[in-house]
């Protein structure tokens, strides 16, 4: 196999993966970036709590205010949206790897895997041909700025003085959120912050009006307060951190496909997307209820009718289907891809309410 000149390394708690293992990271949890920025307006807005803030976090929280979408390292919500574009192919070939997975450790508990194990070694050699094809300049682009501003937003979390203002101790420092240290108490800040913060939602996701008298900041929708159960964020760090491990095992120099560390991280990577599949037929017709989603749960969150994308003023007609009731795929003219919501084109993205 030849050899990839998009190797890098994370800063956020991640070990040296393949960048589409770093990129599907940055999406999986994606929120710690949203997160991040309701706090810059936070900090402006409430100084009394962030006074014990240090200098750098306090550069970090100005930069989410001021370079948002005007800078390569601040991708905006829509920035980074087509930036993750590129994992719709790991959506696409992911689920054959994930059920051969699945079928081979359930066999091996009943002493069974012969053929198992060829079928997931053809799985996983039919995933790394298809993943090997992202590699280039563009996907070393995607993952470097995803990755500056993710690492910006992870620095934020751990900061001391940011954390006091919501009465609890920072993020975990080591390994933490994509290194694999699934910290109970880090998944507890982030749903006290998500909670305290009132994170509002409108068509697109999160956002905040700059002035509720001013009527050109009016929500698409009536606002919907956020929640993220800490055993929620547990589990998206676990399909993050597992999926990921996934990705790099399979595509490493000189890795044998049908190792049982490889076997055992895509057996992971399934059961942790497996609690995180969210009612789909509900998801495509309320609209509420497909708002509160992460991007990661949309995308398994397959159109269950195979029609038309249920919003006003589209009329072309979407085929799509399952794999083993998992992900999303498409077929036909339009675009599908499971690593977009259908609503993460609105630039509300403003200040506290």
């Amino acid at each position: 196999m030849a050899k990839s000149n998009t190797r890098s390394t994370s800063k956020a708690g991640e070990k040296k993966s393949h960048p589409v293992a770093q990129l599907y990271g940055h999406w999986a949890l994606n929120p710690l970036v949203e997160i991040a920025h309701t706090i810059s307006h936070d900090f402006v807005a409430r100084p009394q709590q962030y006074r014990n803030v240090s200098d750098d976090v306090a550069d970090i929280l100005a930069d989410f205010r001021f370079k948002l979408g005007s800078d390569r390292d601040w991708p905006d919500a829509f920035q980074r949206t087509l930036s993750f574009k590129v994992l719709h192919q790991v959506n696409l070939v992911g689920p054959t790897i994930r059920q051969a997975a699945l079928l081979l450790r359930q066999q091996q508990l009943e002493g069974e895997n012969g053929k198992l194990l060829d079928a997931f070694r053809d799985a996983a050699s039919e995933f790394r041909t298809q993943i090997e094809s992202l590699e280039g300049q563009a996907l070393a682009m995607s993952c470097d700025q995803t990755g500056a501003i993710f690492n910006s937003a992870v620095r934020v979390l751990q900061d001391p003085g940011v954390a006091k203002a919501f009465g609890l101790p920072p993020a975990p420092s080591n390994d933490w959120p994509l290194g694999g240290n699934f910290s109970g108490d880090g998944a507890y800040l982030i749903e006290v912050m998500v909670r305290g913060l009132k994170q509002a939602l409108c068509l697109a996701g999160a956002y905040r009006r700059i002035s509720i008298m001013n009527p050109k900041q009016r929500p698409l929708m009536p606002k919907i307060y956020v929640v993220l159960p800490k055993e929620k964020f547990i589990t998206l760090q676990k399909a993050a951190y597992f999926g990921g491990l996934t990705i790099s095992m399979a595509l490493a120099e000189g890795s044998h496909l049908g190792d049982d560390k490889l076997i055992n991280s895509a057996y992971k990577w399934t059961k942790a997307l497996q609690k995180l599949i969210p009612d789909a037929p509900r998801a495509w017709k309320d609209l509420e209820y497909r708002s509160t989603l992460t991007d990661l749960e949309w995308g398994l969150a397959p159109n269950p009718s195979g029609d038309a994308i249920p919003l006003p003023m589209v009329s072309v007609a979407n085929q799509t289907f399952t794999v083993h009731g998992e992900v999303c795929c498409c077929s036909g003219d339009t675009d599908c891809d499971p690593t977009v919501k259908l609503t993460d084109f609105c630039t509300e993205f403003c200040t506290i309410v």
